[in-house]
C-alpha cells in the first residue's frame, strides 16, 4: 500500500513524461506527502486518490463474513483535496464527487506541475476480488 506514490516519482524523474498514480485514501495517509517531492520538482504527475472514507478491504470482509453487524472500518468524510490545497499550493487539487466532475478535473489540461484529484467512492461497494463474490 502506498508504493506507487514513490513509483510515480521515480517514473516522472527518470522520463519527464506525464505521470498517473493511482491510490486509495489509506495509502495516501501511510505515504502521501510524498506529494512534497512533486511539489518541490515540479514534477508533472496527476494523484488519482479514491477517498471511500475506510479501510474498504476491511469493511468489505465485515459485511461478506460477518453480515455487516457492526464495523469499525468505516470514518468520518476527509476533504483530502482541501487538505492537500492547504499543505501545498503548488499542487492543483481538486475534489471529485461524482463522474462528471471527475471528467472535468482530467479534461483540465495540464500545466507542468503535480494534480491531486481525490474522488470520491462509495465505501459498501464490493472490490472486485473474487473470494469476497464467490462466498457464500
Amino acid at each position: 500500500m502506498g508504493h506507487s506514490f514513490g513509483a510515480g516519482i521515480g517514473a516522472a524523474l527518470a522520463t519527464g513524461a506525464p505521470t498517473y498514480v493511482v491510490a486509495g485514501d489509506g495509502a495516501f495517509y501511510m505515504h502521501g506527502m510524498e506529494i512534497h517531492t512533486a511539489a518541490e520538482l515540479g514534477l508533472p504527475i496527476t494523484f488519482l486518490i479514491v477517498n471511500n472514507n475506510a479501510h474498504a478491504m476491511c469493511h468489505t470482509r465485515e459485511q461478506v463474513f460477518f453480515s455487516g453487524d457492526y464495523t469499525y472500518n468505516l470514518f468520518r468524510p476527509a476533504r483530502i483535496g482541501a487538505g492537500v490545497a492547504a499543505l501545498f499550493p503548488g499542487v492543483r487539487a481538486l475534489h471529485a464527487a461524482d463522474a462528471a466532475a471527475l471528467d472535468r478535473a482530467l479534461a483540465e489540461p495540464p500545466d507542468g506541475r503535480p494534480v491531486l484529484i481525490s474522488i470520491d467512492t462509495d465505501p459498501h461497494q464490493v472490490p472486485p476480488f473474487r473470494p469476497f463474490h464467490t462466498h457464500s
